[in-house]
């Protein structure tokens, strides 16, 4: 990996993965691993991610609910496509 390339996070979590995309945090190509999908996020290494997800598990996250939900059926309807 170059040394500038920013580190990446996975998740298979369709609703922490709409959060992330929703905290506008930058979504890489998804992978495919056998029936699951992985969705695959830019890790900056500057702690965002950790801070995210102890907001999300925490419950004390703040996103627009309107774009949290477009983002729950665009990855929604990714993880359907072929």
């Amino acid at each position: 990996m170059n040394v500038n390339e920013p580190k990446v996070y996975k998740t298979s979590d369709l609703y922490f993965a709409a959060f992330l995309k929703t905290s506008a945090l930058i979504m890489k190509q998804p992978q495919r691993e056998g029936n699951r999908i992985l969705f695959v996020f830019e890790d900056k290494n500057d702690g965002n991610v950790d801070r995210l997800k102890m907001e999300f598990l925490n419950g004390t996250c703040k996103v627009i609910a309107r774009d949290y939900a477009d983002n729950i059926k665009a990855l929604k309807s990714l993880c359907h496509m072929s």
